[in-house]
């Protein structure tokens, strides 16, 4: 295997791992059962995914003296997946039907940088536009996490993926921009 590919599978290790986090936070702050099992199910292919990267690592051609890289490079596998891990801890508080405390409102509230779940309706600015054509994250410094189309969900969507109706959009940023992107979701 190359190096090439070991980084691919290391950015796919490292982008589900921070989308899985995103998303169960989401589900904690919104109760919502549905995006709780779909970080469950992320979880269980982070663990293949993880052995898939681990198994590329080791038949690595290393020179001598790489030793110490290659055990980073493992390091860095394992920690990923410890956060899809933790991820799915806080899913499975949703997915069991426990209640999120008030205390996590107040402290989604009085934080800087927040998670929104947008559902996007038929009059919304934003349907038929693309990611890219949007530009949440330059205009408002929103980043879009996911997209539910249906019953399917597009995680790290590219900017291509085009917004429609009917679509639920997880986003994360700061309060205004996010406040924004619930107006134009309304239209």
């Amino acid at each position: 295997m190359s190096n090439g590919e070991v980084k691919k599978l290391l950015v796919k290790l490292i982008d589900t791992s921070r989308v899985m986090m995103d998303l169960a936070y989401t589900a904690l702050i919104y109760g919502n059962k549905d995006i709780a099992e779909e970080v469950l199910i992320l979880e269980e292919d982070m663990d293949e995914l993880r052995t898939r990267f681990e198994q590329q690592v080791i038949s690595m051609k290393n020179k001598r003296g790489e030793e110490k890289e290659i055990v980073g490079l493992l390091r860095l596998g394992f920690l990923a997946e410890k956060l899809s891990d933790a991820a799915a801890s806080i899913a499975e508080v949703v997915d069991k039907g426990i209640a999120s405390h008030p205390v996590i409102k107040m402290a989604v509230e009085e934080a800087e940088d927040s998670i929104t779940l947008t559902p996007i309706n038929k009059r919304s600015t934003l349907v038929g536009k693309t990611i890219n054509e949007l530009k949440l994250e330059d205009r408002i410094g929103v980043h879009i996490i996911a997209v539910k189309k249906g019953k399917r969900w597009i995680y790290n969507p590219s900017g291509k993926e085009k917004i429609e109706e009917g679509n639920l959009i997880v986003a994360s940023g700061f309060k205004e921009g996010l406040e924004i992107l619930e107006k134009k979701a309304v239209g």
